[in-house]
């Protein structure tokens, strides 16, 4: 990782410095009480763009700040996954946002606080497991993809609406109840994103010893198969993944609308950037379409 830092106050930005990180992965910075030296002796004024506003985040959204937090840092995972009340509000500082449904219905932006809204109640609504309201949120992303190619008649309004009933009346659940779970499949998905993940040049120890612990526990090794890892994989959700989320099911729940905060999920992180490029492509951050 390389720091840089702003030049004398005053002065535009400037990349007249830079450090490498050490093995540690801690910045070399940090004195014995683990705070930052610079900060100490010469104050805030004098940190790096990155440092002054890490783990923060923020976005113009339709003229307004989208501030959050980046979950890459410890105390922001802490602030933000393990609050059982995440987006309650006390009343004060709130701003009621007027919608305006007479835009084209096959431009989704001009209905972008809706959709945001429908997505955060999916997501928190316990009376599916989070497992279907993942399902239910990929079919929602498709119907809108086949809102944009002008596919489906009344555009959003209708298929929001409808949808919405849909999941309130629960009439998907036999549906999606039917469908069996493929525990190797599911394992072969995760082991292809832990080597996506371990290829990068620079792991935090402790990220590597998480790998480790998941490796042994699935009984990972050189002789080992999906089928013989998914029995494994498959016991140790019983025994520690389902009672623990169940105990916590808000971890998960936080963990999801950070992500769509932070990407401006479905639409992309370049949603309201007028200088952004339109791209199709899936899984980037660019102008929007954007959907799974």
């Amino acid at each position: 990782i390389v720091r840089t830092f702003e030049g004398p106050v005053g002065k535009k930005p400037s990349r007249f410095a830079q450090v490498k990180m050490g093995p540690s992965r801690a910045c070399p910075f940090h004195n014995e009480e683990k705070l930052c030296q610079i900060q100490v002796e010469l104050g805030d004024k004098y940190l790096s763009e990155t440092c002054a506003n890490y783990p923060r985040q923020s976005f113009l959204v339709d003229k307004f700040i989208d501030k959050t937090l980046t979950l890459s840092c410890p105390e922001a995972c802490r602030l933000v996954l393990l609050n059982p009340d995440l987006l309650v509000s006390d009343g004060t500082n709130v701003h009621h946002i007027s919608r305006d449904d007479s835009k084209s219905e096959s431009d989704l932006v001009h209905y972008f606080w809706r959709i945001r809204e429908f997505v955060i109640g999916l997501i928190r609504n316990r009376v599916y497991p989070l497992w279907q309201r993942m399902f239910l949120l990929g079919t929602f992303s498709r119907r809108l993809e086949a809102i944009v190619r002008g596919e489906v008649k009344g555009g959003l309004p209708a298929m929001l609406s409808g949808f919405s009933a849909a999941v309130a009346s629960e009439s998907l659940r036999p549906s999606i109840e039917t469908i069996p779970a493929d525990l190797t499949l599911q394992l072969g998905m995760v082991l292809e994103l832990v080597k996506l993940r371990s290829s990068y040049a620079l792991q935090a120890p402790r990220f590597v010893e998480c790998i480790d612990v998941f490796a042994r526990g699935v009984g990972y090794g050189p002789e080992s198969t999906l089928q013989t890892m998914s029995a494994e994989y498959g016991a140790a959700y019983e025994r520690y993944f389902e009672p623990f989320f169940e105990e916590h099911p808000y971890i998960l729940e936080n963990y999801l609308i950070n992500m769509v905060f932070r990407r401006l999920f479905p639409f992309g992180e370049k949603l309201f950037d007028r200088k952004a490029t339109p791209s199709r492509r899936r899984n980037s951050r660019c102008w929007p379409p954007i959907l799974p």
